[in-house]
């Protein structure tokens, strides 16, 4: 056989991958991206949510819930982004140590989780980041903003924040870069996957002080990726835990966040 049969006959392997990748891989990778979309949930007590003012964003494809958590006063506020493994119902208790410590919270919520809806695409990602941060500028008792994203919450945040930057940013358990990630380890051009997230952080947003928070010993994000993302933001640290991914008591990580978060106060 040629070599010229061989590489049509791999080329042609090839385009039937893509073309499976197309009519069902994409699915199959969005069930795993996004675990809990479409899983409606009603909030399990009321009393959970007490004090917590409850704001719908809307958005092209539906709406997006938030639950925001305030200060009786002036204050800075942390626009959190959690992994895509919970939603803000579950987050609840890792958010109110945040607030325990002085600041405003303002919990993002992902499309078709919980109870928001909406599809999952980065238009409705750049609607709910545009909408909530231009929310939180005029909100007068914000006095400045925050933003911290947990694992895949940290990968849309990097995609997106060229669009509104945050006094600083605080990113646990990240990728560097989702899509290059993806595009790699599916062997598939990034191109025709669906929430690649692709990190193209601007030169003004390089400038933005950063924490980035990573395990050496995380099997799901390697360590790798703490280090690539320190040296694309300048004024960045890094805090390195021993553990799994994104395992950290939420005590400690609270204490780690606010402690580097109020030398900007």
């Amino acid at each position: 056989m040629s070599l010229i049969s061989v590489t049509s006959i791999a080329l042609g392997v090839y385009l039937l991958y893509i073309l499976f990748y197309l009519v069902v891989g994409k699915k199959i990778h969005a069930s795993v991206q996004f675990p809990l979309a479409g899983k409606h949930k009603e909030v399990s007590c009321k009393n959970m949510i007490k004090g917590i003012e409850i704001k719908f964003f809307e958005i092209d494809s539906g709406y997006i819930e938030t639950w925001f958590l305030k200060q009786k006063s002036y204050a800075p506020c942390v626009l959190f982004y959690h992994g895509s493994g919970g939603t803000i119902d579950t987050n609840l208790s890792f958010a109110r140590l945040l607030e325990e410590k002085g600041y405003h919270v303002l919990m993002v919520e992902y499309p078709s989780y919980g109870r928001s809806k909406g599809r999952l695409n980065n238009k409705s990602f750049k609607d709910i980041y545009l909408k909530t941060f231009d929310w939180l500028e005029l909100n007068t008792i914000v006095t400045d903003i925050y933003i911290l994203g947990n694992s895949m919450g940290g990968s849309i945040i990097c995609s997106l924040i060229n669009q509104r930057l945050p006094k600083a940013l605080v990113l646990y358990s990240c990728h560097a870069n989702y899509g290059k990630f993806i595009s790699k380890k599916l062997l598939l051009p990034g191109i025709i996957i669906d929430n690649n997230f692709n990190n193209n952080v601007s030169e003004q947003a390089r400038k933005i002080p950063t924490l980035i928070i990573h395990s050496k010993e995380d099997s799901i994000v390697p360590y790798s990726n703490a280090l690539s993302l320190k040296g694309q933001f300048y004024h960045s640290e890094l805090y390195t835990f021993s553990g799994g991914h994104g395992s950290l008591p939420d005590d400690e990580l609270s204490e780690i966040i606010t402690s580097y978060l109020n030398r900007f106060n």
